[in-house]
C-alpha cells in the first residue's frame, strides 16, 4: 500500500463563528480571524520561495482565484513615487500593492477606456 503524499485537509467554523478549525492529516489548529489572516500571510511568504514560481501571465482558462472585492482604496505615498492600491477581500482581508506612478497612470488610463456595458 502506498502512502498518500497529500494529507486530507478539512475546515470547520465554530457555532459562534469566532474560530475555525483547520485539520491537516492528524494535526489540528483552532484559529480566530486574526490568526487566519496571519497564517495566510505566512503561506504567501512560503509560496514566494517555492518552485515553480507563479507564472508571469494570468491563466487564459480562468483557473485562478477570483474575488468579489467590494472596497478599493487608492493612495499616494508621501514621497509621491508610488501609488498604493488596497483591496479589501472577504477571504484574505486587505491586500496592498504599490505601483510606480507611471504604471498607476497606465492602469487609470486603461480603466477609463473600458466601455460601459452595452456600449459598443
Amino acid at each position: 500500500m502506498t502512502e498518500n503524499p497529500k494529507p486530507t485537509v478539512t475546515l470547520a467554523v465554530s457555532d459562534d463563528l469566532k474560530t475555525g478549525k483547520v485539520q491537516i492529516g492528524s494535526e489540528t489548529l483552532v484559529l480566530d480571524a486574526n490568526a487566519v489572516e496571519n497564517l495566510i500571510g505566512h503561506l504567501g511568504a512560503l509560496r514566494v520561495q517555492l518552485q515553480p514560481p507563479v507564472v508571469p501571465e494570468s491563466p487564459r482558462d480562468g483557473s485562478f482565484l477570483q474575488i468579489n472585492a467590494p472596497i478599493v482604496e487608492v493612495s499616494r505615498t508621501p514621497d509621491g513615487e508610488s501609488v498604493g492600491l488596497l483591496v479589501r477581500t472577504p477571504c484574505y482581508g486587505w491586500i496592498g500593492c504599490a505601483f510606480r506612478t507611471g504604471d498607476a497612470r497606465k492602469i487609470g488610463e486603461y480603466l477609463i477606456a473600458v466601455p460601459q456595458p452595452g456600449v459598443a
